[in-house]
């Protein structure tokens, strides 16, 4: 008789401990798929900023390099678009991102080439 109560508890807590380690699984998953979402937006929109100041008198050239960018990072216009309204309504993620992007132009400023980082400016010669 006093296995039963003891087998109950023991299911129980099983079950908790399976449903902690299921939540704790999924909003890893959460934060990592966001964090990546992040990182993809930050680098499109640096490689896209290089480009226009590259390619600031080439249109041709500006449009290739904006459809290599977007393909190298997977991402497209609509996408960039909707990740900013994104941004725009959840304003403490919008600062964070547009902190990084800040932060990141103006170590490029700092480089001594910084096209080599993402474009070759050698190109649109």
């Amino acid at each position: 008789m006093a296995v039963k109560p003891f087998a109950k508890l023991a299911l129980i807590l099983f079950v908790i401990l399976a449903g902690i380690a299921v939540i704790m699984g999924a909003r890893s998953r959460l934060l990592s798929n966001r964090k990546s979402k992040e990182n993809r937006f930050v680098s499109t929109y640096l490689a896209m900023s290089l480009a226009r100041e590259s390619f600031l008198g080439n249109p041709d050239s500006l449009s290739i390099a904006l459809k290599h960018v977007f393909d190298k990072y997977g991402t497209d216009s609509v996408w960039m678009a909707d990740y900013g309204k994104k941004m725009s309504v959840d304003l403490k993620l919008g600062n964070r991102i547009w902190a990084d992007i800040t932060t990141k132009l103006d170590s490029l400023k700092k480089e001594s080439n910084p096209d080599s980082l993402i474009l070759n400016r050698q190109r649109q010669q």
